[in-house]
């Protein structure tokens, strides 16, 4: 075998040490890769639970503008008889009128938690929604 400069015998790597830095090269890309797919799938969860907010909050508002409209409706043909309204009526649209003023409240509370990019979407949501429905 021939000499080194420094008089020694140049050593070979063993087979066994080649074997062991491929794995170790091969552990360490799956444990890259599974920490993007990681990254990646979070990065959709949360993506994917703004949308949801945004969903139930555009819900919502809906809900609480159909509300009012319904109780605008009751209210106008109350107010449109020529009679006093019994103390029956007055309870029923007090109690329709305090349930709208949560709904109201609570969609009111949402808003308070989103950028305003997603209350430009919200409200193109619930403009669109309520011209296909009504």
């Amino acid at each position: 075998m021939p000499a080194s400069k420094s008089g020694r015998m140049k050593r070979h790597l063993s087979i066994g040490f080649l074997l062991s830095a491929i794995t170790m090269l091969l552990v360490v890309v799956l444990v890259s890769v599974f920490a993007l797919l990681a990254q990646d799938a979070y990065r959709q969860y949360s993506h994917a639970k703004h949308v949801l907010q945004v969903t139930q909050l555009a819900r919502a508002m809906i809900t609480a503008r159909g509300d009012m409209r319904s109780e605008s409706g009751s209210m106008s043909m109350v107010l449109s008889r020529d009679t006093a309204s019994d103390a029956a009526t007055v309870a029923a649209i007090r109690a329709t009128h305090a349930k709208t003023f949560a709904k109201q409240g609570r969609a009111t509370v949402q808003v308070g938690g989103l950028e305003p990019f997603d209350l430009f979407v919200v409200r193109a949501i619930t403009q669109k929604l309520v011209v296909l429905k009504f």
